[in-house]
């Protein structure tokens, strides 16, 4: 496919760029990736995405301000979770979302100690992180934004419900494009309520790859339609048994849109 018809192709649906998480999207869920980057829609958040950015902001904190004790920390990451839950429409008092504020102050105790160790992230002005831009010579930029800059390296942070043995594919695919766009090694930070695991990540040319390669499929994919409702009417269905269908908004939306839910 030349360059230039895949600038056109990126034009005709609207795309400025790709992300790992988009590029990730597609290989497990076309029909996620076409909702997202295509026709721009999305669903509020889960209480499991919620307790993720909550551990992260908790962890930031303790990480920035040494003399905030873990206590501390953890009120003020509960209090945002709280917050956009209610947000989100999600109920704190519901079992489900309960378990997740639990398991946001735990995750934060447990991994407090040892993301400290790694010493002060560098912060922006704003308080935002870091974006980073990647040219994969795919017609479109590939953009990022990292959890925790240091001088020397980028940590990300994973909250799990368990600690993997290695980093994921899909994870590789991420942290690549991160070594990729500033030089710098990174490590992941995965934490659960029973304490952490550390890997550093490897493989960044094979992985970054597969997210060239990737980014050149879906827009071959993309170049067989014309508009969005030829596209619509072949892409496959998403599985609504999959995590990333499974909310009731999740289920409303691919009812609408690819008038599926089952």
């Amino acid at each position: 496919m030349e360059n230039s018809d895949i600038t056109q192709t990126w034009a005709r649906f609207g795309i400025e760029h790709l992300s790992a998480s988009a590029i990730n999207s597609f290989i497990s869920s076309p029909a996620r990736f076409v909702v997202s980057k295509v026709l721009n829609e999305r669903t509020p958040a889960g209480a499991a995405a919620l307790r993720g950015i909550a551990v992260e902001a908790g962890l930031m904190a303790l990480a920035s301000v040494p003399d905030l004790s873990v206590d501390q920390a953890v009120e003020e990451a509960i209090q945002q979770l709280n917050v956009q839950m209610l947000s989100a429409g999600i109920l704190g008092s519901t079992p489900s979302a309960a378990k997740e504020i639990d398991r946001a102050a735990s995750c934060i105790r447990a991994g407090a100690a040892a993301f400290r160790a790694l010493g002060q992230p560098l912060l922006n002005d704003d308080g935002r992180q870091h974006k980073i831009t990647l040219d994969l010579g795919v017609g479109v930029p590939i953009i990022g934004y990292l959890d925790a800059l240091y001088p020397s390296l980028i940590c990300d942070i994973k909250s799990v419900s368990r600690l993997p043995s290695d980093i994921s594919a899909s994870h590789g695919r991420q942290f690549a494009i991160y070594a990729a766009a500033t030089g710098l090694p990174v490590r992941a930070f995965y934490v659960s309520e029973r304490g952490v695991a550390q890997f550093q990540a490897v493989g960044t040319e094979v992985y970054l790859a597969s997210c060239r390669d990737t980014a050149v499929r879906i827009a071959r994919f993309l170049g067989h339609f014309e508009n969005r409702e030829e596209l619509l009417a072949a892409c496959p269905p998403p599985d609504l048994s999959s995590y990333q269908w499974n909310s009731e908004q999740d289920r409303a939306l691919a009812l609408r849109v690819f008038g599926t839910f089952a």
